[in-house]
């Protein structure tokens, strides 16, 4: 089982999710050559891997010390409208929709028949509409499934509406420990009483925008949607800030592999189901119970214990030698029986070692486990850790604040 598994096709990041039709500039293009950015095709769009005079591991420092923004517009962007709309995506993804307040938001994943996870996503519980954000590399699968989903159960959701938002709009992300204290300098909103995973309506520099605590780098930090023709005044509003630098890609994919987190396509993907992707704690007590969306009858069987994990993402420090790289086997210590394949390895600049996700079987996936990967065609010690790698507490609104009545305008 485990070799048909890790058989299946991978390669490295860039080249996974490069295009194979013409690539696309995003709202934010010219602001990437302004800063002199190294950009790549990907996902169908020219990205910075990073910037002139920089490289990763400055601009990964950078966000973890100070603040960085990021351009994620290649990521979808969806608004689900109409009666009935919260009950329809609890079919489709694991997340209690109609458990949510107001303006909060849930990371959850869209599930198919077999268990299997066709995306991680977002989703914002707005007054009079849903905010979903999707995986670029997932983007038309994602709207393709959705839609089958409404013609599907069209007699259940007659009133459901989908609407496309990406080529209407950028999304900006600004990360790091500063990025309240620099954003709160343009905006309306009060940021302080925001809290993590939360959106709110307002402007930034005068723009209307749709501001999300949230991020993909283990640091405080927000996404921010912003209409296609005002993204690049807002990109130059915020890169004349003293205390913000731009990152790229490589510092992206480095910062979310320290925090955990992670990539569809590597970590997780069609096969995977929730379970086995670490991922148990998306999914509530009360959804556990009553299951609901697809494939939940090997999901909720997995929980139960009633159905074997065939592997588990698990996280690999390796304290010296070569990062190991997708798709480096995992040994047991001894070097004799293959137990698992690396899904994402770099080194951390945060730690000075390597770092990896890898899928385990079972029966070596418990934090402590000495293993070896072979790298290079020669062995390297390994250990099984918990993750995240790099730990960083989420934001909390002061106690004086939390009372405070959440608004915003839809």
């Amino acid at each position: 089982m485990l070799s048909k598994l890790l058989s299946l096709p991978t390669t490295g990041i860039l080249e996974r999710f490069s295009s194979h039709v013409a690539t696309k500039k995003t709202p934010f293009y010219d602001l990437h050559m302004k800063f002199g950015g190294d950009v790549t095709d990907f996902c169908g769009y020219y990205l910075p891997i990073k910037y002139a005079n920089s490289d990763i591991g400055i601009e990964h420092m950078n966000t973890r010390k100070k603040c960085t923004i990021f351009d994620v517009s290649h990521m979808g962007q969806f608004r689900l409208s109409g009666a009935g709309r919260e009950e329809f995506m609890e079919r489709l993804i694991v997340a209690d929709v109609r458990g949510l307040s107001t303006w909060s938001t849930k990371l959850s994943v869209f599930t198919n028949y077999r268990g299997g996870i066709s995306d991680d996503m977002m989703c914002t519980k707005c007054p009079n509409h849903l905010y979903l954000v999707v995986n670029a590399a997932c983007k038309e699968k994602d709207w393709n499934h959705i839609q089958h989903h409404l013609d599907l159960w069209k007699q259940d959701f007659p009133a459901l509406r989908i609407e496309d938002l990406s080529n209407a709009r950028g999304l900006l992300a600004i990360q790091g420990p500063n990025a309240m204290k620099v954003l709160q300098r343009y905006t309306n909103v009060n940021l302080a009483e925001q809290p993590f995973m939360s959106q709110r309506h307002g402007k930034i520099a005068g723009v209307d925008c749709f501001i999300t605590r949230c991020g993909y780098t283990g640091e405080d930090g927000f996404e921010i949607s912003i209409p296609k023709d005002q993204c690049m005044r807002l990109g130059e509003v915020l890169t004349r800030d003293r205390d913000v630098t731009p990152a790229g890609l490589g510092s992206r994919d480095s910062l979310r592999l320290e925090a955990g987190l992670c990539l569809y396509g590597h970590e997780i993907n069609d096969e995977s189901t929730p379970i086995e992707g670490g991922l148990k704690w998306l999914i509530p007590k009360k959804r556990q119970e009553q299951g609901g969306f697809l494939g939940d009858d090997v999901i909720l069987q997995q929980i139960r214990g009633e159905r074997p994990l065939r592997f588990m993402r698990c996280g690999l420090e390796i304290k010296s030698g070569a990062p190991a790289r997708e798709q480096t086997a995992v040994y047991d210590f001894q070097g004799l029986k293959q137990v698992g394949e690396v899904r994402s390895g770099l080194f951390a600049p945060s730690l000075g070692h390597p770092v990896a996700q890898a899928w385990m079987l079972p029966s070596h996936m418990e934090p402590g486990t000495e293993l070896k990967v072979r790298v290079r065609g020669r062995f390297q010690n390994a250990v099984v850790r918990e993750m995240p790698f790099v730990k960083k507490p989420f934001y909390r609104v002061p106690k004086k604040m939390a009372a405070k009545k959440c608004c915003g305008d839809d």
